[in-house]
């Protein structure tokens, strides 16, 4: 048995038999074996760590190191860039229409010294119409996935993981949800 599913005009495929992956998923195989579109988003070595959707589909988010890059999918082409956004980008989360970004990175405030290969994470909320980190929470722990609520962005929700002894994701994950939007208490 196969499953088809249409893609950009594109028919894929779902085979019957796993992936042989060990973890029970199913390969698509589309017809045509090339993607839509191929873009180069820094123009040389910037490999990417994180990406997140504008709810709307008019913005990709990349995360690559420390560099924030705007990608405009129907063109393919990269259309704004933060460098040096924090120093290192772990996940990304977009407002519906693109115009915030929630991004979790290393501390800038918690130091190496103090906490090693530990060190923890931040939350920061960026106004990219100025590129302007407008809200900020420190946490004492990973953050491990940002979703915001896809129809009207009024909440945030951040995953966070316990920082151990070396056991990242010891099943331990808690949800913390932030209220967003103007005039909202945080």
């Amino acid at each position: 048995m196969s499953w088809w599913f249409p893609l950009n005009g594109d028919s894929w495929t779902a085979e019957d038999a796993p992936n042989d992956a060990g973890e029970g998923g199913f390969d698509l195989h589309g017809e045509k074996r090339a993607p839509y579109r191929q873009l180069s988003h820094a123009g040389g070595w910037d490999p990417i760590q994180c990406h997140a959707f504008s709810g709307n589909s008019s913005r990709l988010f990349l995360g690559a190191q420390e560099n924030l890059y705007v990608i405009d999918p129907a063109k393919g082409e990269a259309v704004d860039k933060v460098m040096d956004a924090s120093e290192r980008l772990f996940e990304l989360a977009s407002n519906p229409d693109g115009s915030y970004l929630a991004i979790g990175s290393f501390s800038r405030k918690l130091s190496y010294p103090e906490f090693g290969e530990n060190r923890p994470h931040e939350l920061c909320i960026w106004r990219m119409a100025d590129k302007k980190i407008i809200l900020g929470h420190q946490f004492r722990t990973f953050i491990d996935e940002l979703a915001w609520s896809p129809n009207d962005g009024r909440w945030l929700a951040v995953a966070l993981e316990p920082m151990g002894d070396g056991q990242f994701h010891s099943g331990k994950t808690e949800i913390a949800l932030f209220r967003m939007g103007p005039g909202e208490s945080h």
